[in-house]
Formats: structure tokens, sequence, C-alpha cells
């Protein structure tokens, strides 16, 4: 009996189980590069990377130059204990410069939301006013709306709101439209004085915000110069090349075999 030439038959599955064919396979990945995930903008009140290297660069300086070993030696180069006692306090301070900054602009967020919530509350006392005003003056006298800015956009600003709301406080006083009694007149001063101290506070925070930015700049400047200095009196002391020199310039993070040249 002749061979046959057809391939053997595929064996049958188990029961209970479904090949996937490999038409319904996943295609591999195609090579598309993912993008990076963009990096968080760091406040302007909090110390940059920069400013951090800086402050903790300085630090280990001030540590390597309170040791024993090298209090003489600064000394004979002029640059005394209470030099390196005086760096190690100001970075610390510079950090703290840092948290009042950041304080700071929390409060300027806060008086912002208090702000907002007073504008809101005070905004729908003059609708109620404006309301009042047309109900006693219309149809009859429309010209006599106009100090209650009916028809204008008085939330349109803050400085548009205070004197806006100033004016319309002021005649619904002096005439009293329907509803509009002493209790209400109190509570609508009140709410107009609440939106305008939200906002000196803002801008209180916001201008002390700066103030301690631009301090805490000065002084991590300030802490590099003289982290600097010390450094250099190290490099005059311990010059390079040198084997007796090897320990110390590594521990002031001085170049081994060429003078420190900033």
């Amino acid at each position: 009996m002749p061979e046959s030439s057809s391939p053997p038959p595929l064996p049958a599955p188990e029961a209970g189980v479904n090949p996937a064919p490999e038409t319904l396979a996943a295609p591999p990945a195609a090579n598309v590069p993912v993008p990076e995930p963009a990096a968080k903008r760091r406040s302007p009140s909090t110390l940059n990377v920069a400013q951090e290297r800086a402050l903790a660069k300085a630090g280990q300086i001030g540590t390597a130059a309170a040791k024993p070993t090298y209090v003489g030696i600064l000394v004979y180069r002029l640059i005394p204990p209470a030099f390196v006692t005086t760096l190690m306090a100001d970075i610390k301070l510079t950090v703290d410069k840092s948290r009042t900054a950041l304080s700071c602009d929390a409060g300027r967020h806060g008086a912002t939301r208090t702000e907002a919530a007073a504008g809101e509350a005070l905004v729908g006392t003059l609708r109620t006013i404006q309301s009042a005003a047309r109900q006693k003056f219309l149809p009859n006298e429309p010209a006599r709306l106009e100090p209650y800015g009916v028809g204008q956009r008085i939330d349109e600003s803050r400085p548009v709101l205070e004197s806006f709301s100033e004016i319309i406080i002021d005649k619904a006083s002096e005439e009293r439209p329907p509803g509009i009694n002493t209790d209400f007149i109190i509570n609508a001063e009140a709410e107009r004085t609440a939106y305008v101290n939200a906002n000196a506070v803002q801008t209180t925070e916001a201008a002390a915000a700066k103030q301690a930015r631009a301090e805490r700049n000065a002084m991590v400047e300030s802490i590099t110069q003289r982290r600097m200095t010390i450094q250099r009196a190290i490099d005059a002391a311990f010059p390079p090349g040198q084997v007796a020199s090897a320990g110390p310039r590594k521990e002031f993070q001085l170049p081994a075999n060429r003078p420190f040249s900033f």
C-alpha cells in the first residue's frame, strides 16, 4: 500500500482547553518612544536643586572645617572657629527662610480663597439690593437705578466690585428700597469689609513671601562664597599633588592634582 504524502492529523486538544489560534496572537509592540512625564514645576518659594546642592556642599565643608585637625590650620589662615559656626548657623537659617516663604504663600492662598468666598457673598447681597431698587423705581423712575449699578458688570474685577459695592450700599442706606432695613445694611457693610480685608491679607502675605525668597537667595550666595573661602585656605595649606594633601583635599572636595580655581 503506497505511503500517503498528507501530514499527520494534529492531536485533539485536551478537554476543556481552547488553544488560541496564531491569528489571535497579539502583534509585537511597535517601537514607539514613550514620552517622559513632564517634570513638576517647583514653587518659587522652595529651594531649587542648585541651591539644595550648594547648601549641602557648604554643610559638608563646614563640618570638616570644625574638626580639631583643621581648626588651627584655618585660624593660622585667618578663619576663626566663629566663621565656621556662623556659616553652619546660616545654612539652617536659609532653610528656615524658605519655609517662611512657603508659609506666607500658604497664607496668601488661604486669603485668596477667603476673598473669593467673601466676594461671592457680597455680590449676592448687592443683587438683592438691585432687585429691591428695581421694585421701587420701575417703571416710573428708571434713571434712579443708575447708582445701584443695575445692568452693569459690578463683579468684573476686584477694584470694580469694591467701588460699586460702596456706592450701592451707601445709596441703599439712604433710600431704603423695600426689604432693605438697618440690619440688612449692617450685614452688607460687614461683607464688604471682609472682602476688602481678605485682599489686604493676600497682598501682605505675597509681599512677605517675596521678601523671604529674596533674603534666602542672597544667603545662599553668601554661604557659597564663605564655603569657597574655607576651601581656598585648605587649598593653600595642602597643595595639590602631594601625598600628605590627598586626605584633606578629598575631605574639602578639592581637586587632587590641580589648584582650586573658584
